[in-house]
């Protein structure tokens, strides 16, 4: 592309065909370069930092739709008598919308829009970037929304809490994301007119949700991240629920790519760059002692695509002939179901925290030598593979060791086999070797007809069903 990206593009490297900034382009044009605070990664890394997230994280942005909601409803009332000249706030003119047409059609033109974008793959990628970088921070536990979306919940598996009564669960582990205006998946909650912000703030200063956004205020470090300073609710919002703090709040800041005026006056420290861009320097500046980059969910899906052919060899080859192929089963199985659960709990960020990773590690070693222990060989093959998988990931900054991840695993062999000539040489001596794992195999392979696979599953005598 040469020139300047018109609206709507991209920008594409010519020579490379990688994305370069271009203030025209939709997708980067507001990463503007910045200085990070330098509390601000300490703060993350400690899980004392909030992310209080806005419309401008989500659908209403150029990138996903031309017109913004309000846009669509004012031009919508324009037509049936608001003035040119008349530019209600966003609540005011919602309240109109519904005084006129009815609750319902309020709704039902918002769930249409939310429909929209989920129905193509270019939107919905668009509207769920931010989400699906903040996915991999784990360390940012307590998001805070006034969106209705539910992309906080899809892409970076957080529990919503969105009435007092939600708070019940508060103690459930994980991400949480708190939606003090509602939530799509429950429409009856959604705030929108201005009757709705009348009464969502008097609830916020009396119910557990508004405490429980107030204590985040007054002992977590909040950065707002997709609102305008311009936009009266907002500031009616952050003055309630910061209440009669004052100067004893902690630091918060606003990340905005625009010019925000009135930051000083909310005490707000100014960050002016895309929500998108400040969570991938944040990132960047934690991956290396303790996390991991997000690289190795691309890697770990290159293991699985290899562990599932390493599985077909393995298919190919008798079991009655070679017992010793019934622990392999079992290892391979283990390998994928790791590969497997790393890449579908990317959302949750936990395999981009080394030190969990690593925790993990050691639980699986002292279960993988107790099975051996009780002569459990079928298991402690299944946990091998497993831990192959969690090693994969650490291993990813020593040259050469990803690499030598064995695909295929018989007792008694020395080598770590990658190929399937590896395989057939550990089998042709497999009838010499560890003879009370051979024997514990033969009696396994007997019950299984030729031509079937025992599957080990991903259940462990050490571990209860649902608490890995």
């Amino acid at each position: 592309m040469s020139g300047v990206a018109t609206e709507g593009t991209r920008a594409v490297s010519e020579s490379t065909g990688t994305h370069v900034h271009n203030e025209g382009c939709l997708n980067c044009g507001l990463d503007y370069d910045f200085v990070m605070p330098d509390e601000l990664p300490m703060t993350a890394h400690c899980g004392n930092l909030v992310v209080f997230a806005g419309a401008g994280v989500s659908t209403e942005v150029p990138a996903v739709f031309p017109a913004t909601f309000y846009e669509e409803v004012r031009e919508r009332l324009r037509l049936e008598g608001l003035q040119e000249d008349e530019d209600p706030s966003f609540p005011d003119l919602m309240q109109r919308y519904q005084d006129r047409h009815g609750r319902q059609a309020l709704v039902r033109a918002l769930k249409r829009r939310f429909n929209y974008v989920d129905s193509f793959l270019t939107l919905r990628w668009q509207a769920r970037k931010f989400h699906r970088e903040l996915a991999t921070m784990p360390y940012l536990r307590d998001v805070v929304t006034t969106n209705w979306d539910t992309y906080f919940e899809a892409e970076c598996l957080a529990t919503p809490f969105v009435s007092g009564e939600d708070f019940a669960f508060h103690d459930m582990p994980g991400r949480r994301v708190y939606k003090i205006h509602g939530s799509m998946s429950n429409l009856s909650s959604i705030v929108l007119t201005e009757s709705d912000y009348a009464a969502r703030l008097d609830l916020l200063n009396t119910n557990v949700l508004g405490g429980a956004l107030r204590q985040l205020l007054a002992t977590k470090t909040v950065v707002f991240i997709g609102y305008s300073l311009r936009d009266w609710n907002f500031r009616r919002l952050y003055e309630a629920l910061r209440g009669d703090m004052g100067q004893l709040a902690p630091r918060a800041y606003i990340v905005s790519p625009f010019e925000s005026p009135v930051a000083s006056e909310l005490a707000l420290g100014e960050i002016r760059t895309s929500g998108v861009k400040f969570l991938r320097q944040l990132k960047s500046l934690l991956v290396e002692d303790h996390f991991l980059p997000d690289e190795i969910y691309d890697e770990v899906g290159d293991l699985l695509d290899r562990a599932l052919e390493a599985k077909e060899v393995v298919s190919k080859y008798s079991h009655k002939q070679f017992p010793a192929l019934v622990h392999c089963w079992s290892y391979q199985e283990g390998l994928i179901d790791a590969c497997g659960r790393i890449l579908s709990r990317r959302r949750s960020g936990e395999y981009s925290d080394k030190n969990h990773v690593h925790r993990m590690c050691g639980n699986y070693l002292r279960m993988e030598e107790n099975a051996l222990e009780e002569g459990r060989y079928f298991d402690a093959a299944y946990i091998d593979g497993y831990i192959n998988g969690l090693f994969y990931i650490l291993a990813r900054d020593e040259e050469g060791v990803q690499d030598k991840t064995p695909l295929y695993s018989i007792y008694g062999s020395d080598s770590e086999m990658l190929t399937e000539e590896e395989l057939k040489e550990a089998l042709e001596h497999s009838r010499r070797r560890a003879p009370k794992a051979r024997a514990a195999a033969r009696l396994i392979a007997d019950t299984v007809p030729e031509g079937m696979v025992l599957n080990h599953g991903p259940f462990l005598r050490d571990v209860p069903s649902g608490e890995w």
